[in-house]
């Protein structure tokens, strides 16, 4: 099924059409040194960031971490701030897209990553709310990707951003999100297969 560029399925609140990718986004270890307000909210967020990575593996959906570069905070590979955070159930055989702007689609090959894993749906968490998700968010459109915000799953410096993202930009529950991925594995199509 293409439906890449079928406008009635852009925009839509119909994930359960959709083949979804989780992007992880800027969830470093250097951006949890200067915010009060991003530590807390990581420390609340870490165990549902945890389980929704464990049930797009376990249905053989991509996890994907996207990733800061930056020399100005040491947000460089090498560096202990470029890394992962620790709780998260990040693996080194997940898929790690580098991004340079706010917008993960923005110069990247998250859209090729994307077309290669047969997805056109994302659903994204990670920080900041109001900054690299939001823009994430609206630049997947560009790409005929749906995009969803995981209820929960954004962090920032304060609660207000985050509920503002959410007011925003379409969300989803957790649990709605695991009857998806438990219920409609068979909308996954096969990669290899050229006749989509």
């Amino acid at each position: 099924m293409n439906t890449k560029n079928d406008p009635n399925l852009i925009m839509g609140d119909q994930i359960e059409k959709r083949n979804l990718a989780l992007l992880l986004i800027d969830i470093q270890n250097g951006w949890f040194t200067e915010s009060q307000g991003l530590i807390q909210s990581l420390s609340e967020k870490k165990e549902l960031l945890s389980k929704v990575v464990n049930e797009f593996r376990v249905s053989g959906h991509p996890v994907i971490f996207v990733c800061f570069q930056k020399t100005a905070r040491n947000l460089m590979p090498g560096y202990k701030e470029y890394e992962v955070v620790d709780g998260i159930g990040h693996m080194e055989s997940d898929i790690c897209v580098v991004k340079t702007r706010m917008n993960s689609f923005s110069g990247t090959d998250l859209p090729d990553i994307l077309e290669k894993n047969g997805c056109d749906g994302v659903l994204i968490v990670g920080l900041s709310a109001l900054h690299c998700v939001i823009s994430t968010y609206f630049g997947a459109f560009d790409h005929y990707i749906d995009s969803y915000i995981l209820r929960g799953g954004a962090m920032g410096p304060n609660e207000e951003s985050e509920e503002l993202l959410y007011k925003v930009c379409k969300t989803v529950s957790f649990d709605r999100v695991v009857k998806h991925l438990r219920e409609n594995d068979q909308l996954r199509p096969d990669p290899l297969n050229t006749d989509m």
